[in-house]
């Protein structure tokens, strides 16, 4: 009966006591933060969002980085070449000495086909299965963008290589 009683009075104690916010306060407001990409214009042209997220993630790597901010960096440079590599491919970039990328070669191997290219090997080519998948990218600053993906297809002792845009278009 003693420890009903104390039990009962603890919560008639703890009742009366606030909660974390003060009355009358109604959420928190935070500062705006400002998400900034560097390449910007990088990542307009490059970013496919159909493909595979590695290569995605791999971009915005490439997009986002700070030359100017880096160990990297040297003044006296005018160019600055750099790797980005993840398990799937390699980005080889050319930045000037604000940090813009001038030109990039990408490459990566094995990877999943977004659907629309996957979709059109299996319709041209019903009767062959995948054995090889690769995109290429190529961007230089003031040019379109080239995307290629390329395809190794067998059938019985038969090999081909085709080559498709990010549009399904067999090229």
């Amino acid at each position: 009966m003693k420890k009903i009683i104390i039990g009962l009075m603890f919560i008639g104690l703890a009742s009366q006591t606030y909660g974390q916010f003060d009355v009358g306060l109604h959420g928190i407001h935070l500062a705006p933060v400002e998400i900034k990409t560097i390449n910007l214009n990088y990542a307009k042209k490059v970013i496919d969002r159909n493909a595979a997220i590695g290569i995605i993630n791999l971009q915005k790597e490439v997009a986002n980085f700070n030359l100017i901010a880096s160990e990297l960096y040297d003044e006296e440079s005018k160019v600055f070449p750099l790797k980005f590599e993840y398990r799937h491919g390699k980005i080889f970039a050319t930045f000037n000495q604000d940090g813009i990328i001038l030109k990039s070669f990408e490459k990566f191997k094995d990877i999943a086909l977004p659907s629309v290219v996957l979709n059109t090997v299996k319709k041209l080519y019903p009767n062959w299965s995948l054995r090889k998948t690769s995109y290429e990218v190529s961007y230089q600053l003031e040019e379109d963008v080239e995307r290629i993906y390329y395809v190794q297809i067998v059938k019985d002792k038969q090999k081909k290589i085709i080559s498709l845009d990010t549009s399904g278009r067999e090229l």
